[in-house]
């Protein structure tokens, strides 16, 4: 199999790979996520600029791709064109990481695929798509690590649903209300007391 050198993702990834290994928990993370891609087919096999040799496994979520390299105990997960996010390469946390690491051990959320494609400028063979399930679990997961910060569009909400918030104040006087009643208790507290006193 011809290889090719992933430039651009094996700087991001030696960058990070640094950072990622120095704290205890992530280590041992890593190493349980290690177990669970040795599990699966290798998508691409390659060696960086300082030969250092490293693997790729490909995850196939609708228009977006998870990409988890390993070089022997460090792991970095890369996705493309991440939903609610402008840039086209992503650099996951953990998180998703662990997320990710989750859901290999249940074929039931992912369908391998014997196909070629290229993603950026690698030729990925074979790779994993994920089926409903696993699309569930991981939307979860991408909203969680790339929350949705649009506000809501009304446009299709009923008018009788939509109040301003004008009314939804004056609807819910509570503490207003619960204010008026201490004071109301507190003069008639004061004007027996003062009736106490003149007798």
């Amino acid at each position: 199999m011809k290889t090719k050198t992933f430039p651009f993702l094996i700087i991001l990834f030696f960058s990070f790979s640094g950072l990622i290994a120095q704290s205890t928990d992530s280590t041992s993370l890593k190493q349980d996520v290690i177990s669970k891609l040795e599990t699966l087919t290798v998508s691409f096999s390659g060696n960086a600029q300082n030969c250092i040799p490293y693997d790729v496994y490909a995850f196939k979520y609708k228009r977006s791709w998870l990409i988890v390299m390993k070089e022997s105990d460090n792991l970095a997960l890369f996705v493309t064109k991440p939903p609610r996010s402008e840039e086209k390469l992503y650099v996951a946390s953990d998180f998703l990481l662990d997320g990710l690491s989750k859901i290999i051990p249940n074929p039931t959320y992912y369908k391998r695929k014997n196909r070629r494609r290229v993603v950026n400028d690698i030729e990925i063979y074979p790779f994993y798509k994920l089926k409903r399930r696993g699309k569930q679990v991981m939307k979860g997961l991408l909203l969680l690590e790339l929350p949705d910060e649009k506000e809501p569009s009304t446009f299709f909400l009923f008018k009788p649903f939509m109040k301003k918030k004008d009314e939804v104040k004056d609807k819910a006087p509570l503490k207003r209300d619960f204010e008026e009643s201490i004071q109301k208790a507190k003069d008639k507290v004061s004007a027996e007391a003062a009736e106490v006193l003149e007798q």
